[in-house]
């Protein structure tokens, strides 16, 4: 009877002994064709991205929205909002005062000497509708920067009398450009065209080789598909001047 309570006594004491097992947790991942592991998270309620609700446009600056200079109690005009789709064919007018439903037929499309303009970007407005009726089908694109090209020209001219082409970051305004109005004139039309954005140089191709973005950057076509939405302030003879 001693010796088997011996026996159960060492068994006891040889097992208390043994080294404790380390228990790890893995976590599982997918691996994607870069080599990358990307982590597998547990399944929950997606959140949607991409529905089409416009980016919202940071408040423009203080200059951007200031009081006009000058002694006239007209202020400089404000023309928006400007939405329409992009293009990649150089020289196609994309807006026009005198085919946008809203301001062909406005009046103060005229002046002497002065014609002021300036450019104010705002954030992409995802699915809309452009001042001309047609649809805006995909989501909002984060560009940051536009750049716009502008004609001006006698109303039903064959050529421009002035053209400048302007740049801002999304809710900021560019400079002040001066523009040249047709001689003799009694009106004027203003055209937008070659409108371009960064989203490709900096975001779409932001990892790809010098070489890869150089026919993108700094700024490319906006695509056809997609819709941009842009302000531009007017100053004319009858108008306080554009703040600079």
């Amino acid at each position: 009877m001693n010796k088997i309570m011996l026996v159960f006594l060492m068994c006891a004491l040889l097992a208390s002994c043994q080294p404790k097992m380390k228990t790890t947790t893995k976590t599982s991942s997918n691996t994607g064709s870069n080599g990358y592991n990307y982590p597998i998270y547990p399944t929950a309620t997606p959140t949607i991205y991409g529905t089409g609700t416009p980016t919202p446009t940071p408040t423009p600056l203080p200059i951007c929205s200031a009081r006009g200079t000058g002694s006239q109690t007209i202020e400089y005009y404000k023309i928006n909002p400007i939405i329409n789709k992009g293009s990649r064919t150089y020289g196609q007018v994309l807006w026009s005062s005198i085919t946008d439903p809203v301001w062909k037929n406005k009046t103060f499309f005229s002046t002497d000497s002065r014609l002021n303009i300036r450019l104010l970007a705002k954030a992409s407005p995802g699915v809309a509708t452009t001042n001309y009726g047609a649809s805006c089908p995909y989501a909002s694109m984060p560009y940051t920067k536009l750049q716009v090209t502008f004609g001006v020209k006698a109303v039903g001219a064959s050529s421009y009398s002035s053209i400048q082409t302007l740049e801002s970051n999304v809710g900021d305004c560019s400079a002040v450009a001066e523009m040249l109005p047709p001689t003799g004139a009694s009106s004027f039309q203003i055209d937008i065209f070659n409108v371009k954005w960064n989203y490709d140089c900096d975001i779409f191709y932001a990892n790809a080789s010098t070489a890869e973005k150089a026919q993108y950057c700094p700024y490319s076509y906006v695509w056809p598909s997609d819709c941009f939405d842009i302000q531009f302030q007017m100053a004319t003879d009858f108008t306080r001047d554009i703040p600079q």
